[in-house]
């Protein structure tokens, strides 16, 4: 063989073992059979006022746009210190069947004396074990 034949083999052999790659995990589907953490994951926004100050919802959800399913995340034991904060979840880790690993476009309610004062679109997926936040605010200013 000649010096400039080896790397004509070189080429062809690069070529196949690239090919022969195995798929990329994150894109595989969920088999039931992960091992995951035991963290409880939510998707959290913050609404305050211009000056900074924190708003307290009276109400707020979380729509699934593309099935209409609501998210009723206001849970009474924890809701006055969300109202303190102006911290609210959107969706979490209980919501994650529900949800396409690619993400699932979402739409987060919120309501003060009757009316709606917030709206706002999310994209959210998961990992197979967790929720994660594709886009959407985590800061909402009104």
């Amino acid at each position: 063989m000649t010096r400039f034949s080896r790397p004509l083999y070189s080429i062809p052999l690069l070529g196949f073992l690239l090919a022969c790659q195995p798929d990329d995990p994150a894109n595989a589907p969920c088999t039931g059979q992960e091992i995951c953490t035991e963290i409880f994951v939510s998707v959290v926004v913050t609404v305050t006022t211009a000056e900074g100050q924190p708003v307290a919802l009276d109400r707020y959800y979380t729509k699934h746009i593309q099935t209409g399913e609501v998210f009723q995340l206001q849970p009474d034991a924890t809701d006055s210190l969300r109202q303190a904060n102006g911290t609210y979840p959107v969706v979490s880790d209980a919501q994650r069947d529900k949800l396409a690993p690619e993400g699932s476009p979402l739409l987060f309610v919120g309501e003060k004396n009757g009316s709606v004062v917030v709206e706002r679109p999310y994209t959210v997926g998961h990992d197979c074990c967790h929720i994660q936040r594709i886009s959407g605010e985590t800061d909402i200013t009104l």
